[in-house]
């Protein structure tokens, strides 16, 4: 089995098999090795067909709805005008000043992350900060690192994304919604500082860049009004106020959201929000179905009996072993490496609470390496986005951001150990 992952993860680095093939692959080889049936006649038996793939495609379920409703809630948000009329008047808010303006729209980006997520919103928002900031003398390069930063800050607090948590890590809603706030902050200040560092250092000049005049997509001409700005944010304030579940709390947004923009044609706003929310996460949705193979596979009976006693000789029990188990892993979440939750990872996260590790900690150093991998992995698709759209090398977002990203590990990992050990 470690062979196995370790193949899969050479292939996957060398791009010579994608993510949404290799994790059903191991899911099943994983089952074979371990002595998994294809089939039996006995209803109860854990097989290969009817229970690795047949139910493990299904596993993800939840977390395939609030990935959909919350895409869905982004694209509404969109075409009412709310997204857009947050960005610009964050504009006027920075004025012509570089700092002022990329702190501010890292704020504006960060709140607009927690109601939508994606490469679709990465492109919509950054086709309008990212020209702003330029030609107010902010690097290119640094332009694109504050859309990274204020959306990879805001999905933190993107309640459609903590049901992938819960799904693959086997935590409660209650440990999220509580303990979120522990790897939140010092990753939030470290993104911060990230950004007043390299824009000091930066001798941007001013550039002129065209910037879009077309509002296509929007379905009213009329400017939505400053009240329905605080839109992104209502679904996490009824998930953390009222404990309404997740694809409730972004229903509930959606309807007060229309409420307030009353735009002319609101069916046509939320139909068609519907419809291109699902396109922008059917990417996502597929790598879902692995990785439920995968969880499926390795919480078995037969593959967990192998695999759990190994993982019992290196899960820490020790604070100073807490920090040294992600400190030192975290850069392995890049390039859909072992410790990234939306891969390889999912597995090994799958084991860790059953293996005997504190779920607060679990949850915190996945987070914690999550939030690297957002910003750091060149495979990332916004990424190679904000890349080709800013001219620059999508390495450098590796090189420049990895060193701050494991610190911000580190940070949450010890105030994680302080509180709760």
């Amino acid at each position: 089995m470690l062979i196995v992952f370790l193949i899969s993860v050479g292939l996957m680095v060398s791009k010579k098999i994608p993510t949404i093939i290799a994790l059903p692959v191991m899911a099943i080889v994983f089952a074979v090795i371990a002595g998994v049936p294809f089939m039996s006649n006995n209803a109860d038996d854990v097989t290969i067909f009817k229970t690795i793939i047949q139910t493990g495609a299904s596993r993800m379920s939840d977390a395939v709805a609030g990935l959909i409703f919350g895409a869905w809630f982004a694209q509404v948000l969109n075409r009412l005008g709310i997204t857009k009329g947050i960005v610009k008047k964050a504009a006027e808010l920075g004025g012509d000043r570089p700092l002022i303006t990329a702190i501010v729209f890292f704020a504006v980006t960060a709140v607009i992350f927690t109601g939508g997520s994606g490469l679709g919103m990465y492109i919509l928002v950054g086709n309008i900060i990212i020209p702003i900031m330029i030609t107010t003398g902010v690097s290119p390069f640094n332009a694109g690192l504050v859309l990274l930063l204020g959306g990879t800050v805001g999905s933190m607090m993107n309640v459609s994304g903590w049901l992938v948590m819960v799904q693959t890590l086997g935590i409660t809603m209650a440990v999220i919604r509580n303990n979120i706030w522990i790897p939140f902050f010092p990753f939030a200040l470290i993104c911060l500082a990230m950004i007043i560092f390299n824009i000091h250092r930066s001798n941007g000049k001013r550039k002129a860049w065209a910037m879009p005049t077309n509002d296509q997509g929007e379905p009213t001409k009329k400017q939505a009004p400053m009240i329905s700005f605080i839109s992104p944010l209502i679904p996490v304030i009824l998930v953390y106020a009222f404990k309404i579940d997740i694809v409730a709390a972004i229903i509930i947004s959606t309807i007060i959201a229309v409420i307030l923009v009353h735009p002319k044609r609101p069916m046509q706003a939320i139909t068609s929000g519907l419809i291109e929310g699902i396109q922008d996460v059917a990417s996502p949705i597929a790598l879902f179905v692995g990785i439920g193979m995968l969880l499926v596979s390795v919480s078995s009976a037969q593959v967990s009996g192998v695999l759990t006693p190994l993982l019992k000789m290196i899960i820490p029990s020790s604070a100073l072993g807490y920090i040294l188990f992600f400190v030192l892993l975290s850069p392995l979440a890049i390039y859909r490496g072992p410790m990234a939750l939306y891969g390889l990872g999912a597995g090994v996260g799958a084991l860790l609470v059953p293996g005997g590790m504190n779920p607060i900690m679990v949850f915190i150093g996945m987070q914690a390496i999550g939030d690297l991998q957002g910003v750091s992995d060149p495979t990332q698709s916004y990424i190679v986005w904000i890349a080709d759209f800013t001219k620059t090398d999508v390495m450098d977002y590796l090189k420049k951001t990895i060193p701050w990203c494991v610190l911000s590990v580190a940070t949450s990992i010890i105030l994680g150990v302080i509180i709760m050990l």
